[in-house]
């Protein structure tokens, strides 16, 4: 009776990769929730300043008011030039809009609230105006340029954290309520994200970028449950209860399959009785099998003792190996799902994103340019 020593590897790797997978998920998951709890409360921020009720307290807020610059041009201009391309396909005629430059040009200016307070806005680099993009001139037949401004004097909620600064610029000094003991009002971006600058209310946009993420967080959740559902099935039980054994080979089989188009695939199969285990004497007389490599097979004769890690309580679920672990071939399926997955959550979020989200804007319509 010969001891097999080849140095068979347990499939550490594969186990661990089904692990930080498993993390992952629940990171993506949590990450889903975050976000949606993130736009649901600015969301009721945001609802509170359209119903006319600004508050000043430090921290996160949306307010509403007028604009006021000092020099009364506008706070913030974005400027997009675009190059066309007409297209057609199956018989229809369409086009796209590329952005080919984008010019933003954004200044400190004062929000005037209803009761006359008057609150610093300082956009700083980070700043999203959230408005819709007009066009503003053609500059030949397949150029274009795009135009969202934010003029003074118009109405506008903002988005930012609040805070109290000792004194003023010499530009902040206009006006009544402004300044309070020395302390001026200050709206700078927020901790989380960019600061958002809108003529309308910003409910609507925390609205859809809640639902976007609600959604996003089911379907998750969904292909978690669905996963580990199949995990605990296939995977996890020989991972959390499998125990070392060692076993008589009792027959070397092999046999050879077809693929779709032909091609020969060998399996190699051993058969085996367990001797001896770690720990769990009544899994000894269970009959085990497994297939393995070839290059395996071919160094093993019917007697020999092989390692088997067998499931305590259901010998009918077993591996050949010395430890548990994860074959790199039964990660095929969750992977390329995961990376699915992935690939299109990712472009999912990327439609969803608004012109002023989105690195290079792209418009697309049906008929010529």
């Amino acid at each position: 009776m010969r001891e097999f020593e080849s140095p068979y590897l347990a499939h550490g790797t594969s186990t661990t990769l089904l692990l930080v997978l498993t993390l992952l998920g629940l990171g993506l998951i949590l990450a889903a929730l975050a976000k949606m709890w993130i736009h649901r409360q600015a969301a009721g921020l945001a609802r509170v300043a359209a119903e006319g009720a600004n508050r000043l307290q430090p921290g996160h807020v949306v307010l509403r008011g007028v604009v006021a610059t000092a020099h009364g041009g506008p706070a913030m201009r974005v400027r997009v030039e675009q190059t066309g391309r007409q297209r057609r396909r199956k018989g229809s005629t369409y086009h796209t809009w590329t952005e080919s430059s984008r010019d933003v040009s954004v200044e400190r200016f004062e929000l005037v609230l209803e009761d006359g307070t008057r609150v610093a806005v300082e956009p700083g680099d980070d700043v999203h105006l959230v408005d819709a993009l007009q066009e503003e001139r053609r500059s030949g037949p397949t150029t274009r340029t795009m135009l969202a401004e934010l003029s003074n004097g118009e109405q506008a909620f903002v988005e930012g954290t609040l805070s109290r600064k000792a004194g003023g610029s010499s530009a902040q000094t206009r006006g009544e309520g402004y300044r309070d003991g020395g302390y001026t009002w200050t709206l700078t971006r927020p901790e989380r994200g960019p600061m958002l600058i809108c003529t309308e209310s910003l409910e609507g946009r925390h609205e859809r970028r809640e639902r976007f993420w609600r959604n996003g967080a089911i379907v998750a959740i969904g292909m978690f449950a669905i996963a580990q559902a199949l995990a605990g099935m296939l995977l996890w039980p020989i991972l959390l209860h499998g125990v070392s054994c060692e076993a008589e080979v009792s027959l070397l089989d092999q046999y050879v399959t077809r693929g779709r188009h032909g091609a020969r695939h060998h399996h190699y199969v051993v058969e085996a009785d367990v001797t001896r285990c770690r720990g769990a004497e009544e899994l000894v007389g269970a009959h085990v099998s497994d297939e393995i490599g070839g290059w395996i097979w071919e160094s093993l004769d019917e007697g020999d003792l092989v390692p088997f890690v067998v499931m305590r309580g259901d010998p009918s679920v077993h591996e050949f190996g010395r430890e548990s672990g994860i074959r790199p071939t039964t990660l095929v399926m969750p992977l390329s799902f995961a990376l699915f997955a992935l690939v299109a959550g990712w472009g999912l979020h990327r439609r969803s994103l608004a012109w002023y989200e989105q690195k290079t804007i792209v418009h697309t319509g049906n008929g010529p340019l």
